[in-house]
């Protein structure tokens, strides 16, 4: 176990003591990637996470699929597991926008060089956040997109995205974001009607 580096238990039925049992294992302190996606989890596995004392050397956090709240989502902004974390994957896990905009608030982002945040009922407000945070400096890749809602941007349905071309327009003006990934976002507002 001291040489695991990625452990990938996404799809499975783990459950929280699952995941209690995984992360409180010290022979597993030198993991750098760990994935519980789609485990059919709650928020509380994510507590796990929060509060062990092995988590610390993590890079890539997937909890995609894990319905997670605001209190849930700050803990884990604010943990000792999010200091090097490069990767989240935040897919589907039912954010909101006010659950983002606390999120971006919180310096123990900062070294995230990819998020992701499609699947999630994020909003031009949402995506103003994130355009806002200056702890999003590092990102290299956000994914916000999907085509997955249409009923956010106005009544066009070929605006297949929760966020519209206010939202795109704030990522895409950031001055906290680089320019490889502003870039990236004023193509898809070019590309919008």
């Amino acid at each position: 176990l001291k040489r695991l580096r990625r452990l990938s238990v996404g799809f499975d039925w783990i459950g929280p003591l699952g995941v209690k049992a995984i992360v409180d294992e010290p022979r597993l302190k030198t993991l750098r990637a760990l994935s519980i996606s789609q485990c059919k989890l709650t928020a509380e596995a994510i507590w796990h996470i929060i509060d062990s004392p092995h988590m610390e050397n993590l890079r890539e956090l997937d909890i995609a699929f894990i319905p997670l709240d605001k209190r849930v989502l700050t803990a884990l902004a604010r943990s000792p597991a999010m200091e090097g974390l490069e990767k989240l994957n935040l897919q589907g896990c039912k954010l909101t926008d006010e659950m983002i905009a606390a999120f971006a608030k919180e310096p123990g982002i900062s070294a995230l060089k990819e998020l992701e945040l499609a699947f999630n009922s994020i909003t031009d407000e949402g995506a103003r956040a994130l355009a806002r945070s200056p702890y999003l400096a590092n990102l290299e890749r956000l994914h916000i997109l999907h085509d997955a809602t249409r009923e956010h941007c106005d009544d066009d349905p070929s605006k297949t995205i929760a966020v519209c071309r206010d939202g795109l327009r704030a990522l895409a003006t950031s001055p906290h974001l680089k320019q490889e990934l502003r870039a990236t976002f004023l193509k898809y507002l070019d590309a919008a009607p």
